[in-house]
């Protein structure tokens, strides 16, 4: 037609909205055919820095590209690479993008950024804000940003009801951030926050990122030359970790122990003196834990390495 004839050929001094439309509908067709996130990526080559950087922008261009509708799952996180979490949440478009933090194909450092930030979107759902909540308290416990105590386990667990079930590539993430934060932390800590209850029933996901940590051998190491000196930190590794038979306890985790108890625990034997061996007796004593069971144990390894 004469006006598109007349726009191809003054297209470059038309606004930016001209431009993005005419763009789009050029690359709809043939021979692009482009859909989805294809589009918005290549319109935003329209874009200082091929970035969306302002909400009007975004919401342009998702008018253009999805009209009222969401990204498909597998697109949602290259949109937000090309603009922001952040930006996404301001141009009030949170709840389209909801089905990464729902079924992710991985839960890696990339999805948690995001989940910190989807919190924070006012108009997100329960279910979304307790899934990226969990997963988020979770990533933090496992780097030391949130220590491991009774008030931050008993929000994991919280968080863990409320969201049940999980699909399975969150779940593995959630355990695995989890049992490398409890491999990590103080075994007072893990004691103290009731830490043990989610060890004893844990799956093979938490228990094998757990297990992972403490048989690096870095830590063994560690472990090793501090524990000597700190009878009660020792007392509690053993209280962890003894032989355990009542209803609740998975067979998974009973032979997790059993393996630290003889890899990690023992080799520290070696090192105790009678009046260090009395300091653990007496941590022990004053929890309310068998000593005789501590002393049998010290004996079997005693005649193992003799």
């Amino acid at each position: 037609s004469p006006q598109g004839d007349w726009l191809r050929r003054n297209i470059d001094d038309a606004p930016l909205t001209v431009r993005l439309a005419a763009a789009a509908a050029q690359w709809h067709g043939p021979p692009d055919r482009l859909r989805g996130v294809e589009l918005f990526e290549r319109l935003t080559g329209f874009l200082s820095n091929r970035r969306v950087e302002d909400v009007r922008t975004l919401n342009l261009l998702w008018r253009i590209v999805w009209r009222n509708d969401p990204p498909d799952r597998a697109e949602q996180p290259r949109v937000a690479r090309l603009c922001t979490p952040r930006l996404i949440i301001e141009a009030d478009l949170g709840r389209r993008v909801t089905g990464w933090l729902r079924e992710p194909d991985r839960c890696d450092r990339e999805l948690v950024d995001f989940a910190r930030e989807m919190r924070k979107d006012p108009k997100l759902g329960a279910q979304d804000r307790d899934t990226a909540e969990l997963l988020v308290t979770a990533q933090d416990l496992a780097d030391g940003r949130l220590a491991v105590s009774r008030a931050s386990v008993a929000r994991l667990k919280e968080l863990g009801r409320k969201v049940s079930p999980l699909g399975m590539v969150l779940r593995k993430g959630v355990d695995e951030r989890v049992g490398r934060a409890l491999a990590g932390a103080n075994p007072l800590d893990v004691c103290e926050s009731h830490g043990l209850q989610i060890l004893v029933a844990a799956g093979p996901d938490l228990l094998g990122a757990y297990r992972a940590h403490l048989l690096e051998e870095r830590t063994r190491d560690r472990l090793e030359r501090e524990l000597p000196g700190c009878p009660a930190e020792l007392a509690a590794y053993y209280h962890v970790w003894r032989p355990r038979k009542r209803h609740g306890v998975t067979a998974h985790w009973r032979d997790v122990a059993a393996e630290l108890l003889d890899q990690v625990l023992a080799p520290v034997l070696a090192h105790l003196d009678d009046h260090r061996l009395g300091q653990v007796a007496t941590v022990l004593r004053r929890e309310g834990q068998d000593v005789q069971e501590w002393t049998a144990w010290r004996h079997r390894i005693a005649q193992e390495q003799s």
